[in-house]
């Protein structure tokens, strides 16, 4: 996706939005389809965008990963302070 960006294929607006949406998996089939929609002329940028934030499923299952990984470094982090006192 990147190289993308770069060779100007993408915009840095779409390129932002689905990194900072979708950090955990870029490469689910909406995203993908979305992207060579693109790519190949049929969809432009904005209505891609409209398209993914319509995908309430993937970013709610984002959003869970999102927050189970903060729990979980949380976690860890405590557990390290508590063995350092220790």
């Amino acid at each position: 996706l990147h190289k993308l960006m770069k060779h100007g294929r993408i915009s840095g607006k779409f390129y932002k939005f689905v990194c900072r949406n979708f950090p955990y998996r870029v490469t689910s089939r909406e995203v993908i389809n979305c992207i060579n929609n693109i790519l190949n002329g049929a969809m432009t940028e904005n209505k891609a965008i409209a398209t993914l934030q319509g995908a309430e499923t993937e970013l709610k299952r984002q959003k869970e990963l999102y927050k189970s990984n903060v729990e979980c470094r949380k976690k860890i982090g405590y557990k390290q302070i508590n063995e350092k006192i220790n």
